[in-house]
């Protein structure tokens, strides 16, 4: 069947809208850990090839003067233009009401060439019944939404019509001229099924979300600034197999009272650029239970590409079960968690920086296999914890073991991990597996936090560790079941900040050196490098020559450093003026 265009001139005139609208002692990394489906489908955009053979007549608005076909696909009256047939439309020119889309089981596409909707009786566009409502604006075309603050809907179809935009079927909107939405009563755009956007150059500026729907938002490409009152970027459904959001490309500046993106199920980024400030920032203060979070998903959350920036009042990504970081790189500010998952953190490639947050990483089980870490905390760097419970102390010798102790698990074999902290480094209540990566730790000055603090066990079997906190007396250690060798030295003295940490062995080479950017007292040291039953020798200060290199120098000249102590490695676990309570337990691995 042949589709048909219709073109209509909206010009300077008025009409009224129709009424039709494990165990405790023995934790282990879990092996059912969460990750995103595999079966999930990104939607599509629509084949144009469906618009190829296509008849031309027109319609005409012009100073309340009809002009207009026999075609019975548009139907025009003194209180509405609407849609009832599939077909194209081109729309020009300005109008003060509302247009309709009912077109039962058809598809319907309105092209936007220069229309400005400036409705003065609530929404602008109203898809009541459609198969599907494509948008196209137009190449070189300014376009202009805005509806009215007050909506004088009395049809109990239309109670829930709140947006600028309202859709009860699936929405495209593509092409690569502008769009402008101003929501003065609530959202921007509103879309019961599924939302598709491509190429466009969208912005909104609405009271409370910018852009909500129901089954799934899909983002190819395009610009968008998102300026909200509530959410920027939401989907929510009910239904566990729905409530998607997939971005695969596009600029985005999102300025969120509450959250950047948030989805009830899973949120996929695969590319883009993202500027996100949720809650006026990491500054704000919330004084309520709001939820100003950047990126947020009940489900899930994958990133494995793109350039994200957020600036959060809440968390800067959260999830209820998992965040998953496989590429991209990520800068976070944040008020709160640079990212928390109630059950499981992991990532393997990528670079995340959170430079100013309350808590760095919180999540019931971590596990770095790649990719690059940096974080700056005010409390812990890292938190590994259960939800379901408040606290956990690890038993004494000869203390039965409690069952409700938490079995979260930290657990890193490789990739870069760098935190300068002012509580614990990091704090993990259960058991930490070190099998390989680079960690390096700029740790607390004051209290009796440790570098590194474990209620279960800290197994370490590869990697390297160069760290430094300013309590030194109860310092935590490795397990005894380590197999690779460590150093903890208590240097019984406060070292200023910028005082370098150096380690050579018997022969005078530097294993490696380190800057530490706060006051100190311990020193912790582990690499692969150490040698059982060798000496070596700790040196503080002097000069080093060298490039630094994931927080450390590793090849690097030494001059005028002073020799603090020279030591012997003839245990697995070396520790030097170290009085610890914790204790020692050799968990399996």
């Amino acid at each position: 069947m042949k589709k048909i265009i219709f073109i209509i001139f909206i010009t300077l005139f008025s009409i009224v809208l129709v009424s039709c609208q494990s165990t405790a002692q023995d934790p282990t990394l879990p092996s059912d850990l969460p990750t995103i489906p595999s079966d999930l489908v990104e939607p599509t955009t629509p084949d144009d090839t469906d618009w190829n053979e296509q008849t031309y007549t027109s319609m005409s608005f012009l100073e309340n003067t009809v002009i207009a076909s026999d075609y019975s696909g548009i139907q025009v009256s003194s209180t509405a233009v609407a849609f009832v047939k599939g077909g194209i439309y081109v729309l020009s020119g300005s109008y003060t009401k509302t247009l309709i889309v009912s077109a039962p089981d058809s598809e319907v596409r309105l092209v936007f060439n220069n229309l400005e909707i400036n409705s003065s009786q609530g929404s602008s566009l109203i898809v009541l019944d459609a198969e599907k409502v494509i948008l196209d604006i137009q190449e070189g075309t300014d376009n202009y939404i805005t509806d009215s603050s007050n909506y004088g809907y009395t049809d109990s179809n239309l109670l829930k019509v709140d947006a600028a935009i309202y859709s009860k079927a699936d929405l495209v909107i593509s092409g690569t001229g502008s769009l402008s939405i101003t929501a003065n009563y609530n959202d921007g755009i509103k879309a019961n099924d599924a939302l598709i956007m491509s190429e466009v150059n969208l912005t909104i500026h609405s009271v409370d979300d910018a852009i909500t729907v129901n089954d799934s938002i899909s983002i190819e490409s395009g610009n968008f600034n998102l300026f909200a009152g509530g959410d920027a970027i939401k989907v929510s459904n009910d239904n566990i197999e729905k409530g998607e959001i997939f971005i695969l490309g596009g600029n985005f500046f999102i300025d969120s009272f509450n959250d950047g993106l948030q989805s009830s199920s899973y949120i996929l980024i695969q590319g883009g650029v993202f500027e996100i400030i949720a809650g006026d920032g990491y500054n704000a203060f919330l004084a309520t239970d709001q939820s100003s979070k950047g990126i947020k998903a009940t489900l899930g959350i994958e990133i494995s590409g793109g350039t994200i920036e957020i600036d959060s009042a809440d968390d800067a990504i959260h999830s209820d079960a998992l965040v998953s970081i496989v590429g991209g790189t990520i800068t976070i500010k944040t008020g709160e968690k640079g990212i928390h998952s109630d059950n499981s953190f992991t990532i393997s490639d990528g670079t995340v920086t959170i430079e100013n947050s309350f808590e760095g990483i919180e999540a019931k089980n971590t596990v770095i296999s790649g990719g690059f870490l940096d974080i700056y905390s005010i409390d812990d760097g890292i938190n590994g914890s259960d939800p379901e419970i408040d606290s956990a102390e690890a038993p004494l010798p000869n203390e039965t073991p409690d069952s409700s102790l938490s079995t979260a698990v930290f657990e890193i074999t490789g990739g870069v991990l760098i935190i300068e902290s002012s509580d614990d480094a990091i704090d993990i209540n259960g058991i930490i597996y070190q099998k390989g990566g680079i960690i390096v730790i700029n740790g607390p000055v004051s209290g009796t936090q440790s570098a590194v603090d474990y209620d279960l066990g800290w197994v370490v079997t590869g990697g390297t560790l160069i760290g430094v906190a300013g309590y030194g007396n109860e310092t935590k250690a490795p397990s005894e079941s380590s197999t690779q060798l460590s150093v903890v030295y208590n240097t019984q003295t406060i070292r200023s900040a910028g005082t370098t940490v150096s380690l050579m062995d018997a022969d005078n080479n530097l294993i490696f050196a380190f800057t530490p950017t706060k006051s100190y007292q311990a020193i912790i040291m582990i690499s692969p490098e150490l040698i059982q039953n060798s000496n070596y020798s700790i040196y503080l200060g002097g000069t080093i020559t060298g490039s630094i290199e994931n927080g450390y120098y590793e090849d690097a000249v030494l001059e005028g450093a002073t020799l603090l102590k020279t030591i012997t490695l003839s245990l697995i676990v070396n520790t030097y003026n170290i009085t610890s309570s914790s204790p020692s337990r050799p968990p399996r691995p």
